[in-house]
């Protein structure tokens, strides 16, 4: 039974994960999604960093990652 749905890249996000620590390793794995991302170079890196230090103002970190959290009431 699911109880949670987590959904990415929303505008109203309501939890949030400190990524501080895996930020470098967030990164490099995103990068290994070739086919999905089509051209990438280290501007994406950037991208990438600029993103997570957006959402860790919102939460006092250096870098997080933001999520909407919906419940299924279940």
């Amino acid at each position: 039974m699911v109880r949670d749905v987590f959904l990415s890249g929303t505008l109203e996000p309501n939890v949030f994960v400190d990524v501080s620590d895996t930020i470098v390793r967030k990164a490099d794995a995103i990068l290994c999604h070739k086919s999905q991302l089509g051209e990438t170079g280290e501007w994406f890196r950037t991208v990438v960093h600029e993103r997570a230090e957006e959402a860790g103002r919102a939460v006092g970190v250096r870098y997080a990652e933001s999520f909407r959290r919906i419940r299924t009431g279940q």
